[in-house]
């Protein structure tokens, strides 16, 4: 494949119109402006355009390799979150992929502590998709419907401009030229990625597009991914329909972390029926000296949203530690510390399914203070494929841990274990120790 160093796009900010960033929306819901700072008061947000030209491609003999067939203009938008003081840069830029549909960016939804702490900066990039899953509105048209004025100069008509986008916007972060929104920073690491659709899309960019695009010395644009539960494969533009079987992280010179809310198999049963997404985990080191290699992880308990269901409550499972803990793997991944390998989680029967301890919970997989010191059984609504969860009994709880303090006792004797082995970062243990601890889980022992 022949490398390239992609051109730089132009920043500009947005005109006033009614003054308020759209963050993230659901389709056909109109607009949910900004609420709070995610967890990081600390950072200032700017939202831009980005306008530049972009390729749009269709696959070649093979599902393998792309072939540009033109190039268009495009103008987009990003929400650059960065330190208010310099001197509090980590040199970690972590750029999401938005939801090429919904436009919402999870990453930084549950992120926000973690960027905010560790003085990292997050980029969003507004994407879009053509082939729309949930109505006829796409995230650009939503955001004109919002603030026609704000959001007027968007032109963003092909999805299958993305690659292009999201290959400039990476190189722009780490450039000297004047539209960098992060200049007078030292960047020294992209991490990318995205959940759901985004997920996918991060997908798609590291198999077809991450060896097409790179600096002027060669080394990667991105320095790691995270693909978090990628729905089903998309369209590489509206000029070829055709979808890989072979899904799977290909080998690449950087980490990528990909996980998963259900056992692999059945998921890519529902989303991708035929096509190939394990590999196995690896560690590898490039040619380039750089560290490199893959993991999946199946969170044992999780779902691709919580929320309730079945006649259940939402689920407490803290899916936002789980992306925590992916950001901190790869950041220190790509500084030398390979990510710890996960365990599948355990499925059985036909058509193959997650099997469950004594206590219905998922056996296997990433195991959290959730499924390990049980206070429910955490499940999916088969009707919404949303999280859910069923509050052990008062007798249930008293007969397996005799009282409100032996279970945070409890929490906090796994919570620490599973620091040291890595499985979730120390603030949030700390805050699933001070949930048990809290008035609302002491009255379940009440009844």
């Amino acid at each position: 494949m022949t490398t390239s160093v992609p051109p730089r796009p132009s920043t500009a900010p947005p005109p006033e119109g009614a003054g308020r960033v759209l963050d993230s929306f659901l389709p056909g819901a109109g607009g949910a402006p900004v609420a709070d700072d995610h967890g990081a008061p600390d950072h200032r947000e700017d939202e831009l355009l980005v306008s530049g030209t972009a390729g749009v491609y269709r696959y070649g003999d093979t599902t393998d390799t792309v072939i540009l067939d033109h190039e268009s203009t495009y103008t987009t938008r990003i929400i650059v979150r960065r330190p208010r003081d310099p001197r509090a840069f980590s040199g970690t830029v972590v750029l999401e992929i938005g939801h090429p549909e919904m436009g919402s960016g999870p990453v930084w939804q549950f992120c926000g502590p973690l960027v905010g702490r560790r003085g990292h900066a997050h980029v969003l990039v507004t994407t879009r998709r053509n082939n729309q899953a949930y109505g006829a509105e796409t995230p650009i048209s939503l955001l004109r419907s919002f603030d026609p004025v704000r959001y007027g100069p968007l032109d963003f008509e092909e999805g299958g401009m993305t690659w292009d986008i999201l290959a400039q916007v990476a190189a722009l972060v780490r450039s000297d030229v004047e539209a960098n929104p992060l200049a007078g920073l030292d960047v020294a690491r992209v991490v990318a990625g995205g959940y759901s659709g985004g997920g996918a899309y991060t997908l798609m960019y590291l198999k077809l597009f991450h060896d097409r695009w790179r600096h002027d010395d060669g080394s990667p644009l991105i320095d790691a991914y995270l693909v978090g539960e990628p729905s089903w494969y998309q369209a590489v533009s509206t000029l070829d329909d055709r979808h890989p079987d072979d899904q799977t992280v290909p080998d690449v010179d950087v980490p990528v972390i990909s996980f998963y809310n259900m056992p692999l198999a059945p998921m890519v049963e529902r989303v991708a029926p035929g096509a190939t997404r394990f590999r196995p985990d690896d560690d590898t080191v490039a040619a380039n000296g750089r560290a490199a290699g893959r993991r999946t992880y199946e969170i044992a308990g999780s779902a691709h949203v919580n929320m309730e269901g079945c006649g259940l409550p939402s689920s407490d499972l803290r899916l936002d530690h789980v992306f925590r803990l992916c950001v901190e793997h790869l950041e220190r991944w790509v500084l030398g510390e390979p990510a710890p390998r996960g365990e599948p989680i355990a499925v059985g029967g036909e058509p193959p399914s997650a099997l469950g301890d004594e206590h219905g919970n998922t056996s296997g997989g990433v195991r959290s203070t959730f499924v390990d010191i049980p206070r429910a059984r955490y499940l999916q609504c088969a009707e919404r494929g949303t999280g859910v969860m069923e509050r052990f009994s008062p007798d249930k709880l008293r007969a397996l841990y005799g009282s409100h303090d032996r279970y945070v006792a409890a929490v906090e004797a796994r919570a620490a274990e599973l620091v040291q082995q890595r499985w979730v970062l120390a603030d949030d243990a700390a805050e699933q120790v001070a949930t048990a601890a809290s008035p609302s889980i002491a009255g379940w022992f009440a009844g």
